[in-house]
């Protein structure tokens, strides 16, 4: 893979970078201790992991450790610099996955004041703002949009909470859109799975605009901010400067995996109908557990329950005609999705609230303004999107994603 000309560090600072087995961190350590022979402290949750198996052949120390008990990683080093927080929850259920994400960088800014460190770059996501068209263009100043969804919520406090140190500490908090590029797993790997197994789709077609970026362009992020002395408490966006449609990027991936590959384009108004059938309605869930608890006898559930046969002999005859009318429809109508669930089969167990955000995200033609992130930290573009790609693919083929 072609070697990047990332921004030097002048001095040696000693890293320690959390959550080091993922994608972005392992990239980080592999340029730092590899590249620019700067030493580098790599934090595992487990050592016990692809990712682990990687870090190995780096010239860097790998320790063992958990982000929401840092002591012990910090007891054996007593020199770190700088920290670099990538860490965050993905294991076990939401309020594990908070625990890590929220408690785990409260407890690390403890630690760093205790032990001296020098600088904190904490990366966010900018999933903070919200996954939907808010303004034609976002920049630092937009508010924050929790939505109910834990990855969300908790990025959103954890970022207010690394914010909040930064009197007693330097801080910067760095928030990438769409990280993609070889390893990375979110917006590269499972999306190429998904678009050769024909489960990718994009509503209407994916006309809204993508905010991709491709992983070196963070780790230059990363360097510009290690080295920075003037943007302590700040917050950046990350993003590549292209504005690649979602069609577009998909359309690159569809080319990577080769002939035959294609993503659905479902329409809005079908995304809308499916998330209104998985909403809790009292009427229809009611219903479809009669349903489900009565089987056939369905029909003598109203005499042999005396207040339902009581309701039913005080209906006027109209309405008992309806009701038998609407108990031979039951199974046929009100158990069953939108009439075309089957053609689109792999929507019917995906939660509502990430369907909308999908949907959102597809169709929004908002823009990331880095306007910030070039003025104050000085920073321009690694990697174009055209190079991204062809390294993506290159990557791609070696892990045998391809059809071809």
């Amino acid at each position: 893979m072609k070697r990047q000309r990332f921004n030097m560090i002048d001095r040696n600072p000693v890293v320690l970078v959390t959550g080091a087995s993922g994608s972005l961190g392992y990239r980080l350590t592999e340029v730092l201790s590899l590249h620019m022979s700067i030493p580098v402290i790599a934090q595992v949750h487990s050592v016990v992991s692809a990712g682990r198996a990687r870090l190995a052949r780096l010239p860097c120390q790998v320790i063992e450790g958990d982000v929401t008990n840092p002591e012990g990683i910090f007891e054996h080093f007593d020199n770190v610099d700088v920290v670099v927080h990538c860490a965050f929850g993905t294991h076990g259920g939401p309020n594990n996955q908070r625990c890590v994400t929220v408690e785990g960088t409260r407890r690390m800014l403890e630690s760093s004041i205790k032990h001296h460190v020098k600088k904190f770059i904490h990366l966010s996501s900018v999933v903070v703002v919200g996954h939907g068209l808010l303004s034609e263009v976002i920049d630092e100043d937009a508010p924050y949009q929790p939505c109910g969804d834990t990855y969300t919520d908790s990025k959103i406090e954890a970022e207010k909470i690394a914010l909040s140190y930064a009197g007693s500490l330097p801080v910067i908090a760095l928030r990438p859109t769409r990280i993609y590029g070889p390893r990375c797993d979110s917006w590269t790997y499972w999306p190429l799975i998904a678009i050769r197994e024909g489960t990718a789709w994009l509503t209407d077609g994916g006309p809204g605009i993508c905010p991709l970026v491709y992983i070196d362009n963070v780790v230059e992020a990363i360097m510009l901010s290690i080295k920075s002395e003037e943007a302590d408490g700040e917050i950046f966006f990350v993003t590549d400067e292209e504005n690649i449609t979602w069609a577009q990027f998909y359309e690159d991936y569809c080319r990577i995996v080769g002939p035959g590959a294609e993503v659905e384009s479902i329409s809005s108004e079908y995304i809308t109908t499916l998330i209104e059938s998985k909403r809790p309605s009292m009427w229809r869930d009611s219903i479809n557990g009669l349903v489900r608890m009565a089987g056939s006898g369905l029909h003598q559930l109203p005499r042999q329950v005396p207040a339902i046969r009581w309701l039913v002999d005080s209906l006027p005859k109209s309405a008992a005609r309806s009701m038998v009318r609407t108990r031979n429809n039951m199974r046929e109508g009100l158990c069953k999705p939108p009439s075309s669930s089957s053609e689109y089969e792999f929507l019917s167990e995906m939660d509502p609230g990430i369907l909308q955000r999908n949907a959102d995200a597809h169709t929004s033609s908002s823009v990331i303004s880095i306007d910030k992130l070039r003025s104050k930290l000085g920073y321009r573009q690694l990697v174009t999107h055209e190079d991204g790609m062809r390294l993506t693919a290159q990557w791609a083929r070696y892990a045998r994603l391809t059809r071809a």
